[in-house]
């Protein structure tokens, strides 16, 4: 691993962005859940229907967008040192991280798929032609 690498890797911005693509993908989840129940009564309210449509790209995108963190962060962590080299616990924290970060923005992104699907399928503002602001 190059200097530079490793420096990223332990500045405050590196550290982030570890996190990032670790806790981003769960976080997407839970916007586009609120995102997509609370926008329902407003937007067939004002006619706006095509919002709800809107928020499936993006918080797919957002997703998507924080696993790339976590794919750079596996990128970075892929040579592993020496187990007596006093960086080697370094770079398993940010590998199992980065790893974590893949999996959780796969099973996350699949989630807002299928949670996407009833929008799309049924007219919300059909579904929800009870519901009065």
């Amino acid at each position: 691993m190059s200097g530079n690498q490793q420096q990223y890797i332990e500045a405050p911005i590196g550290q982030l962005a570890l996190w990032t693509g670790m806790l981003g993908p769960i976080g997407a989840w839970a916007l586009h859940l609120v995102y997509s129940y609370s926008l329902v009564p407003a937007a067939c309210a004002a006619g706006l229907s095509a919002m709800l449509y809107l928020g499936i790209p993006l918080f797919i995108g957002l997703s998507l967008g924080c696993g790339y963190f976590a794919w750079r962060g596996w990128e970075l962590s892929r040579e592993l040192p020496e187990p007596d080299d006093p960086r080697f616990e370094m770079m398993q924290r940010v590998r199992f991280m980065a790893l974590s970060g893949l999996a959780l923005t796969a099973f996350f992104t699949m989630v807002i798929i299928a949670q996407s699907v009833p929008i799309i399928l049924q007219d919300p503002c059909e579904a929800a032609g009870s519901i009065r602001i």
